[in-house]
This record gives C-alpha cells, sequence and structure tokens, in this order.
C-alpha cells in the first residue's frame, strides 16, 4: 500500500515539474478560468468553479486555475506563480503517517533530495508533507486523507521556486468539500 502511494507521489512529482517549467508559456490558455481578477488575487477559500477528477468533484479555490490529464488534477495559481499537482489514491493516511522514514527513503532513492517531514494541519486538514528538491526545484509533497480508504496526494511548487507552504492552506478545503460524484 504505502509502495503503490509512493509510486504515485514519484509520478505527481514528475508531472507537477513540467507544470512549474510550462507554466511560464503559455499554459494558462488550457485551464479553466475563475472570476478573480489577478489585481485582486488574496488568499482564500472562496470557491467559485467545481471540477471533476477520478469520481469526485472538487470545488476549485478562486485564486486557481484547473484542469485535469488521465493522471492528476492540476492548479496554477492565477498570480502565474503557485502551481499544484493533485492525484488521489487508494489508501490508508494512517500507513502514510506511520511511515514517514519509508517516504524519505523511497524519495531518496528515486533521486530526490527530501527534507522536514513533519505532520501538520492546513485550514483544518492533517497532512504529512515533505520539502523534495530534484536539481534545482523544490516542491512540496502532501498528503491528506480524502476518507477512509483514498489518500489526496499534492505537490505544490511554484515559478519562482519558493516553498510556499499558504498554498496547503488555499488546496485544504478541496478535501473537506469534496464529494462523490453522481
Amino acid at each position: 500500500e504505502i509502495s503503490a502511494c509512493l509510486v504515485g507521489s514519484e509520478m505527481c512529482i514528475r508531472d507537477s515539474s513540467n507544470i512549474v517549467s510550462n507554466s511560464n508559456s503559455n499554459l494558462t490558455s488550457n485551464y479553466s478560468s475563475n472570476s478573480t481578477s489577478n489585481s485582486n488575487i488574496t488568499s482564500n477559500t472562496t470557491t467559485t468553479n467545481t471540477i471533476t477528477f477520478k469520481g469526485y468533484v472538487f470545488q476549485i479555490p478562486s485564486n486557481y486555475k484547473a484542469t485535469t490529464t488521465s493522471s492528476q488534477l492540476q492548479l496554477i495559481g492565477t498570480n502565474n506563480i503557485d502551481v499544484a499537482a493533485i492525484n488521489i489514491q487508494s489508501g490508508s493516511f494512517e500507513s502514510i503517517k506511520a511511515s514517514k522514514e519509508t517516504i524519505n527513503s523511497y524519495m531518496t532513492n528515486a533521486g530526490y533530495a527530501v527534507s522536514n517531514i513533519q505532520i501538520n494541519y492546513y485550514n483544518g486538514v492533517e497532512f504529512v508533507t515533505a520539502e523534495v528538491t530534484q536539481g534545482a526545484q523544490k516542491m512540496i509533497l502532501g498528503y491528506a486523507k480524502l476518507n477512509a480508504t483514498t489518500i489526496f496526494m499534492v505537490v505544490t511548487g511554484s515559478t519562482n521556486n519558493v516553498l510556499n507552504y499558504n498554498a496547503l492552506n488555499d488546496i485544504a478545503p478541496m478535501i473537506t468539500t469534496a464529494r462523490v460524484a453522481s
């Protein structure tokens, strides 16, 4: 179970690196737009759009634009700086919490530098997070409980290569408001 989550995490990190590197180009034209103008961006949890991904409906924070691929839900901040790749996978969040050293070992063996693995709450949602670096790109890998048998994985990064834990505060309400698609 942990191995499957870690493989999924590695794929999520790899794909999120592509989001970061492409977000300075015209990638934002592929994302659904929200009604918030760039001049009024604030870190908030007001939602204006929903998107369906892997059988769940998520409310997208108004300061993000979203699209999906077959493997992930991709978010890019309307500031064109913050990006996130999200995946959903079967598994136990409790197992992830108990396996912080396994996360470190697996990601290190996969070629990533891993640091600062911790458990924290962001906007009321418990996350296991790790700072992950590959080459010069810095990212935050996070796991949260979507339900008893499903894990929400998120990789956040930015085009300015600054770790932004506030992005988890923005994304956390997506977990608490997620519902099964009808």
